[in-house]
């Protein structure tokens, strides 16, 4: 088999089992009121089944995300795809409150060995292209998920749990097609750097996407409510519309400009404030037009961000210290995307909703400026034995 069929084939295996693990955390989303009617459970309840999803995928994230570094990808690859396998089949069978806590649980853990092993793995194979294929595999299966998961549950009235089939057997492929994958062995001697601090340009990266996901987190969580607020004739299915149109933006932006050289980071800077600004004046103006546009930028500012920063992540840190840079990374746009959200919702009962949203655009202007003001320098011409590009740190 020839280098490129090679890379071809560890790109397909890498960006499938990303799609298939986002489709599978993502579906459960319009299947909880199912399962709320047939459990018997309130709100309350419904938001510590969202907790324990988070309590279980960041620290995962920020504790085990660097294990391929040391054993290879092929076997935490392997490893998390089963656990996303068997949080599946719990989901599946589901028939109490235990099961729910104990499939979201593992469905954290999951996600968190595979999003850093997933990601370093594609940019292993391409260091131009994977990233492109990382973030779009992230929001393809981000946003069928819940879609796949609301027809089926449609189309199977009374059984939440046979959606799951379908993550259950298609996580069982991908894992059967990851004995495809290269065996591969870390060098001891990188092991004792494994814990070196990382460059600086990692953790920029990681705040350029963890500001569009603040903006974009925003509109999952509050954009509903704050139309209801400041155009109370607005139907749901139009806030719902709205919010699609926000991720498909994003999708179309990064595969319009994936392939470029274009400093996408920056531009992520720029898109992402004003789209705050837009969406706030919208709603000060009781202005569905403005929204829309709004909602536009922020999916174009969340496309730039997200696919910009990972770049500059990915191309700062070394090989051998790949996945645990982009680990964190995740965990910083995983935090990103509720933590201001729920900051505006507590601050709203205090200010109103629209004055706290006033505020986090603010913030969100203010952290784009600092960011802007304090890239750091291009990363080194070797690092590693491994070449990267000045003009990388800037996208």
């Amino acid at each position: 088999m020839s280098h490129l069929d090679h890379r071809a084939r560890r790109i397909t295996v890498a960006a499938a089992a990303t799609f298939v693990l986002l489709l599978g955390s993502n579906m459960p989303t319009p299947l909880y009121a199912v399962f709320a009617q047939q459990l018997d459970f309130g709100v309350f309840t419904l938001t510590a089944i969202y907790a324990a999803y988070f309590l279980a995928l960041v620290p995962t994230l920020l504790g085990f995300g660097s294990l391929s570094d040391r054993f290879g990808r092929r076997p935490v690859v392997r490893a998390g795809l089963a656990v996303a396998l068997v949080a599946a089949l719990v989901f599946a069978s589901a028939d109490s409150l235990t099961a729910l806590f104990v499939a979201r649980v593992l469905q954290g853990v999951a996600v968190g060995l595979l999003s850093g092993a997933l990601s370093a793995t594609l940019v292993d194979a391409s260091p131009r292209r994977g990233a492109t294929v990382s973030t779009v595999s992230i929001l393809a299966g981000g946003a069928l998920g819940p879609l796949v998961g609301g027809l089926l549950a449609r189309a199977v009235p009374g059984s939440p749990g046979a959606a799951f089939w379908i993550v259950v057997a298609s996580s069982a492929v991908v894992l059967a097609l990851t004995h495809t994958l290269p065996r591969e062995r870390r060098p001891t001697a990188d092991r004792s750097t494994r814990r070196a601090a990382l460059p600086t340009a990692v953790w920029w990266g990681a705040a350029i996407a963890g500001l569009g996901w603040a903006t974009a987190g925003l509109s999952l969580g509050l954009l509903p409510t704050a139309l209801g607020v400041t155009l109370p004739n607005t139907s749901t299915f139009t806030a719902t519309l709205l919010v699609t149109v926000m991720m498909g933006a994003s999708a179309v932006t990064q595969l319009t400009l994936g392939a470029t050289r274009l400093p996408l980071g920056t531009a992520g800077l720029v898109a992402v404030p004003l789209a705050a600004v837009t969406l706030t004046l919208g709603l000060a103006l009781a202005s569905l037009p403005v929204v829309a546009i709004g909602s536009v930028l922020s999916g174009v500012g969340l496309g730039c961000a997200f696919l910009g920063g990972m770049r500059i992540a990915a191309a700062a840190a070394a090989p051998p210290d790949r996945a645990r840079a982009l680990s964190i990374f995740f965990a910083v746009a995983y935090l990103a995307t509720g933590v201001p959200t729920l900051a505006v919702g507590a601050l709203s009962a205090v200010t109103g909703l629209l004055p706290a949203i006033v505020g986090f655009a603010c913030a969100v202007v203010v952290v784009a400026v600092c960011l802007g003001l304090r890239a750091p320098a291009a990363p080194p011409q070797q690092r590693n034995g491994t070449r990267t590009h000045p003009h990388r740190a800037h996208m």
